[in-house]
């Protein structure tokens, strides 16, 4: 070992009675005592997806998204439910099922389960299973509406027919 060529002070260094093992470093404890140490930790800016300094650094980024936005993500998903609240994320339980009041969806594919109560507007359903009540009963290739709009299916279609066949001439029995 050799000194600098120019000291402020006298120094000495008590050096460790053995020899270290592979990979390690001769660290001092800042009073002069040397020791040998695995590794050394880092120090300066942190980099890459980490934010701050060493040997403290933070999360600052995961996979592109900000380790805030990456947190909020997962307080959402941690405080979903079963149930259909309003500005939830809502988890299936065991079965794939969840319970829900009023479901607003544009549904593709097919369509399992047991529907009750009012569908209001449906454009398609290429295939369902289960039995239908409310407004709509019945089972796939067996459908009937049963009312529309708070009236009987049948009283719909009688009152269609007679404003269909109304006329202009003054006939008993008839709409004008």
């Amino acid at each position: 070992l050799k000194s600098p060529d120019t000291l402020a002070a006298s120094t000495t260094w008590v050096l460790p009675s053995s020899d270290g093992t592979g990979g390690q470093v001769l660290a001092t404890n800042g009073s002069g005592t040397l020791g040998w140490a695995s590794g050394l930790a880092p120090t300066g800016v942190a980099g890459g997806d980490l934010g701050g300094s060493f040997p403290n650094p933070t999360v600052a980024n995961v996979g592109g998204v900000t380790a805030a936005n990456v947190a909020a993500g997962a307080n959402l998903a941690n405080a979903s439910t079963h149930a259909s609240t309003a500005s939830t994320i809502v988890k299936r339980d065991a079965s794939g099922n969840f319970a829900a009041g009023t479901i607003t969806a544009n549904l593709s594919g097919t369509v399992t389960g047991t529907l009750n109560g009012n569908a209001s507007t449906a454009t398609s359903a290429g295939s369902f299973t289960g039995s239908l009540a409310g407004d709509v009963t019945g089972t796939q290739g067996a459908t009937v509406v049963g009312n529309v709009g708070g009236v009987t299916a049948a009283n719909g279609a009688t009152g269609a027919g007679l404003a269909n066949t109304a006329t202009n001439v003054m006939t008993v029995s008839t709409i004008v």
